[in-house]
C-alpha cells in the first residue's frame, strides 16, 4: 500500500483550497475554508460534501455579551433540526485558534466552528466586518451550493429556507442503528472516518448491519470512482497526482483502485510534481505561523509568503501564496 508521509497529507488537503474572492463573485459555498487548523469540532466541510444539502452559518463577535446569551437558544435550534439535511456552522473572524477553542468550551458549542484570524472567510462571504457595531450575521448555503443571505431574526425560517429541496445520499432510515456514526461521517465527506464501521460490519452476521455497510460502501465505491474518472482524464501529471494523492486521503481505509496507489509511486518522480510539492512543502508551516496572534511571527510568515511567489513561480503554492498576501492587504 502506498505510504504517505504527514506532511503529504496535509498536503493533500491543502490542494483542494479554492479562491476565496473568485468563488465570493459568483456566489457559491466554495468560499469554505479547506485548511484544517480553521475548523473546531470537525473536519473541513466542503462544497462537494453539502452537494444536495444546506448549511446556516452564524457569524458572531466573541466580545458581545447579547451574541454570548443567544448560545443556548441557537444550540436548542439546531437540535430541533436533527435528521434534516441541514449543518449549523459557526464562523470567528480575527481571532487565533486557541481563542475560538477557549470560547467555544465557556458556551459549550459543539458546532462545526470556522477559524478565521485574517478574516478572509468574512470577506468572501461579502460581509461587513462583524464587530460590536455589527455583532452577527447569517448566511445559508443551498442545496444547489448557491449562498444567500439569512434572517438573524428568524433563524428557524431561514434554516427552512435552506432545505428547500434538500436531501441525503444515503437515505438515514434505510441504516441500522449501528451504522449511524458511519452513515453520518460518510454522508459529510468524512469517508476515512467511517471506514472501520463499514468493513467491520460488511462481515457482520447480523443481516441488517451488513447490507447497512453494502449500502455505504457502495456510496464510498461511487463518490471514489467518480474522483477517479476526473484523475485519469487530467490533461497534465501534476493535476492526475493532486488527484489520486486526495483520494488516498479522503478514502483511507477502504481499497484503493490500482490507478491510485500505482499512479502516485510512479508520478511522484514527474520534475514538475516534485516542483509542486516542494512549494507546498515550503508553504504549510508558512500557513501555520498566519494563525499567531504573535506580530513578530505573522511579518516573518508575510515574509516567508513574499520569497515562496519569487521563488516558485507558476506552482499552486505560489498562487495561494499570492491569494494570501492580497488578503492580508500586502
Amino acid at each position: 500500500m502506498f505510504r504517505k508521509s504527514c506532511w503529504m497529507v496535509m498536503v493533500a488537503t491543502f490542494l483542494t483550497l479554492p479562491c476565496l474572492q473568485a468563488a465570493a463573485q459568483d456566489g457559491t459555498s466554495k468560499v469554505l475554508p479547506q485548511d484544517p487548523s480553521q475548523w473546531i469540532n470537525s473536519n473541513p466541510i466542503s462544497a462537494d460534501t453539502l452537494q444536495g444539502k444546506a448549511a446556516l452559518l452564524w457569524y458572531f463577535e466573541e466580545d458581545c455579551p447579547r451574541c454570548r446569551a443567544k448560545w443556548p437558544a441557537l444550540i436548542a435550534l439546531s437540535k430541533s433540526f436533527v435528521g434534516k439535511p441541514i449543518v449549523f456552522i459557526a464562523v470567528n473572524s480575527g481571532n487565533s485558534r486557541q481563542a475560538v477553542e477557549q470560547y467555544a468550551r465557556s458556551v459549550r458549542l459543539p458546532w462545526p466552528i470556522i477559524v478565521d484570524p485574517t478574516r478572509q472567510f468574512e470577506k468572501a462571504s461579502n460581509l461587513t466586518e462583524i464587530s460590536l457595531q455589527n455583532i452577527h450575521q447569517v448566511k445559508l448555503i443551498m442545496p444547489d451550493g448557491r449562498m444567500r443571505n439569512g434572517d438573524w431574526n428568524d433563524l428557524k425560517a431561514s434554516a427552512d429556507s435552506a432545505l428547500s429541496g434538500a436531501k441525503w445520499n444515503v437515505d438515514p432510515s434505510e441504516i441500522s442503528p449501528g451504522l449511524m456514526p458511519a452513515w453520518q461521517s460518510i454522508e459529510f465527506g468524512d469517508f476515512a472516518g467511517g471506514s472501520s464501521l463499514v468493513a467491520r460490519n460488511l462481515k457482520s452476521r447480523d443481516e441488517a448491519a451488513q447490507a447497512s455497510a453494502a449500502k455505504l460502501q457502495a456510496y464510498v465505491d461511487s463518490r471514489m470512482q467518480q474522483m477517479l474518472a476526473a484523475g485519469n482524464g487530467a490533461s497534465d501529471n501534476w493535476s492526475k497526482y493532486k488527484t489520486y494523492l486526495q483520494i488516498s486521503e479522503q478514502f483511507d481505509g477502504y481499497d484503493l483502485p490500482e490507478e491510485v496507489t500505482s499512479g502516485l509511486a510512479q508520478l511522484a518522480d514527474d520534475p514538475a510534481v516534485k516542483d509542486q510539492l516542494a512549494a507546498y512543502k515550503q508553504l504549510l508551516p508558512i500557513k501555520k505561523s498566519l494563525q499567531s496572534s504573535n506580530r513578530s511571527v505573522l511579518f516573518g510568515a508575510v515574509k516567508r509568503l513574499k520569497t515562496l511567489v519569487e521563488s516558485s513561480p507558476g506552482t499552486d503554492a505560489a498562487l495561494e501564496a499570492q491569494n494570501l498576501l492580497q488578503q492580508l492587504g500586502q
